[in-house]
């Protein structure tokens, strides 16, 4: 009896120490982004608020652009390191799809969820039918200019390249450019070229990728039409004080027109509210013919080999889906738009006035999403840009040559496509 009670009494102890002990914390979702002084405040902001009420936690890791984009992440998944959420550019997206390392993510999402999202953006994310992340927003590009200019020189928005030549024309002075574009050979330089490639009827390669299309006629005007901006015409500059993307370049007058994106519309109305500017989509080759745009932005993903997936698809759905995260990151902190169409609709007087007018009616419809191209097609097709442009290399050669190299690349290509 005394040994019955003794046992009872120890296991009791046994009982109240465990449930007295703290429970064991599972270890936080690491979630990865580039570095973003305006951006990182709300991505943390939100971050905090599923910390405080949701589990697992979840850590975010600011990280600097320079590392992000080149070797951060992709040393990161070689040692079995990477994080469990991440955001991934389009440029980016297939590599990490062909070597197994995305968790489908339409397997968490319910077909009303997937049907919420953007034709466009869906477009982006999907992968021989599968959904492997969650667009964050969409940015088309657009030409930017300056109003004022435009009536003192009684000029009319162009409808085609000539046009937008001659305008380009009579804006330019020895202080400022008619039209800026991109020079710099980076991949940002790719994604401004798009319009003007698809527009004149070129592309880089076919719809199914088994061969380049970059030495057709269509695709060397194009190239050839960049190189006569800066070097026939001179009305683009080969260099510039700020990356093409920062449209302090039109705001200050280092430009009157210049190609960018619809995140530049907020960094105008606070950097320059009193500026005056308008917007119109990317002109035609030909009168008449169709103005196409592109629309990048990134994608959040899950690592497939997550310690814990099911967490960071908790985590993504409740930050797109059920959260205020998308208003505020596309409409409050940005200038872009959302990826949803609920939220297009609930917002539709913002999206339908002012420059968003433009955006929303005439730019969106005909945007297509930034190409999912490896980077040795993007190589391939920058090398053929830039020696157009700037290395005396005829158009037609330097796309034969891109060609050339394409067509070897796909002949071994076995990846997503």
């Amino acid at each position: 009896m005394r040994r019955a009670c003794l046992v009872a009494w120890v296991l009791a102890l046994t009982l109240a120490a465990t449930l007295a002990a703290p429970a064991f914390a599972a270890e936080p979702i690491t979630f990865w982004k580039f570095a973003d002084t305006y951006g990182d405040p709300t991505i943390q902001e939100y971050v905090d608020q599923w910390n405080a009420a949701h589990s697992p936690k979840v850590e975010f890791v600011s990280i600097p652009w320079a590392e992000y984009t080149t070797t951060r992440l992709t040393a990161a998944f070689a040692s079995g390191q990477g994080p469990d959420v991440f955001w991934v550019s389009p440029g980016d997206f297939l590599r990490y799809v062909s070597n197994g390392i995305l968790e489908p993510m339409d397997t968490y999402l319910t077909a009303s969820q997937v049907e919420d999202l953007v034709p466009v953006a869906r477009d982006k994310a999907t992968v021989n039918g599968r959904i492997y992340g969650v667009p964050v927003e969409l940015e088309p590009l657009a030409v930017f200019y300056d109003k004022d200019l435009f009536e003192e020189k009684g000029l009319a928005v162009p409808q085609s390249w000539d046009e937008l030549v001659r305008v380009a024309q009579a804006l330019t002075t020895p202080e400022r450019f008619g039209l800026v574009i991109e020079p710099a050979a980076d991949f940002y330089q790719l994604f401004t070229f798009y319009p003007f490639l698809w527009s004149a009827g070129g592309d880089v390669m076919d719809e199914g990728w088994t061969q380049a299309r970059i030495a057709s006629p269509e695709s060397v005007a194009a190239l050839q039409f960049w190189s006569d901006l800066v070097n026939v015409h001179g009305v683009s500059p080969k260099s510039q004080p700020a990356a093409a993307n920062d449209v302090t370049m039109l705001g200050s007058g280092f430009g009157a027109m210049q190609v960018t994106g619809m995140w530049a519309v907020k960094i105008l109305k606070e950097q320059y509210p009193d500026f005056n500017y308008g917007v119109f989509p990317v002109p035609p080759k030909e009168r008449g013919g169709e103005s196409v745009s592109v629309t990048g932005g990134w994608m959040q993903v899950i690592n497939a080999k997550s310690k814990d997936v099911e967490g960071a698809a908790e985590f993504t759905r409740w930050l797109f889906y059920e959260s205020d995260f998308p208003v505020v990151w596309t409409i409050q902190k940005n200038s872009k738009f959302p990826t949803l169409q609920s939220i297009l609709d609930a917002n539709r007087e913002y999206f339908h006035s002012g420059p968003m007018k433009v955006f929303t009616e005439e730019i969106l419809p005909a945007a297509r999403p930034e190409p999912r191209f490896p980077p040795e097609v993007q190589r391939a097709l920058l090398d053929a840009l830039q020696g157009t442009m700037f290395g005396g290399v005829p158009a037609e050669m330097a796309a034969k040559t891109a060609e050339a190299q394409i067509n070897r690349f796909l002949r071994t290509y076995t990846g997503a496509r």
